[in-house]
């Protein structure tokens, strides 16, 4: 109230319920909150997708070998597994022994 008596343009209620400063108070805390929730989700959503990525990742394959080719049936296996005559590679000793035995007969 003015000292004329008459109400200002600006109102402003001493009771808190009435308050417009309190409403826009209020919002602007309601925005901030709103703000961290999102940052918050946000963050949680880049960490699951990093740990997601990193399991997924495929083990790294083991020392990789060289492979060979029989010489009597042509199966292909790792020069640790082959059977070696004559710089000639073989997937057993049957075919090693056959592969000796057509060299003999000729």
């Amino acid at each position: 109230v003015l000292r004329s008596g008459r109400r200002s343009r600006r109102f402003e209620s001493s009771h808190p319920d009435h308050s417009i400063n309190g409403l826009r108070c209020g919002a602007r805390v309601a925005k901030f909150l709103l703000v961290i929730a999102v940052f918050i989700v946000l963050y949680l959503l880049i960490r699951n997708h990093r740990r997601r990525g990193e399991a997924a990742a495929p083990p790294p394959p083991p020392h990789a070998e060289n492979m060979v080719r029989c010489k009597v049936c042509g199966v292909h296996l790792p020069t640790s597994e082959a059977m070696t005559s004559r710089n000639e590679f073989y997937c057993s000793k049957e075919h090693l022994q056959i592969a000796d035995r057509k060299r003999g007969g000729h």
